[in-house]
């Protein structure tokens, strides 16, 4: 399961971000950035709370190690599903997400989906980059 992964090829301002996470200078600039964007709509101060405490524990080391890591595998495979579609046997694969709400990020993977019978996409109705917080019980299922 992939919960609200990039699947596609990466905007600039996402690579740029990336880059910006392996500069001591620029890294938490960024980091604040994409907290700010991924919990903008959480409208519950246990989520925030809980996403700070957890993922903002980690200092540069972990965020630059994270930026390098994914900015080099985007750039070898240009994608993950692309990544994934040179699997010799790929297992089953649901990408859960949230976000964005555009219906071409969707739609590009519902047609990936109709060609590769091993991955399936859902969108959910959660509202931040986290698709498990803020969607209702009775969607869940």
């Amino acid at each position: 399961m992939l919960l609200d992964w990039l699947v596609l090829e990466p905007p600039a301002p996402f690579v740029e971000g990336l880059r910006g996470l392996q500069s001591r200078e620029h890294w938490k600039q960024v980091h604040d950035a994409l907290f700010s964007m991924w919990l903008s709509e959480a409208g519950d101060s246990k989520i925030v709370d809980q996403v700070q405490r957890d993922m903002g524990s980690y200092g540069y080391e972990m965020w630059s190690r994270a930026g390098r890591e994914i900015e080099a595998e985007y750039a070898r495979y240009q994608t993950p599903l692309r990544a994934m579609s040179e699997l010799r046997n790929p297992p089953p694969i649901l990408h859960l997400f949230s976000i964005p709400k555009d219906q071409a990020f969707l739609a590009q993977q519902q047609d990936f989906a109709e060609d590769h019978p091993w991955f399936k996409v859902r969108r959910l109705d959660g509202k931040t980059h986290f698709p498990f917080f803020g969607v209702s019980r009775d969607r869940r299922s």
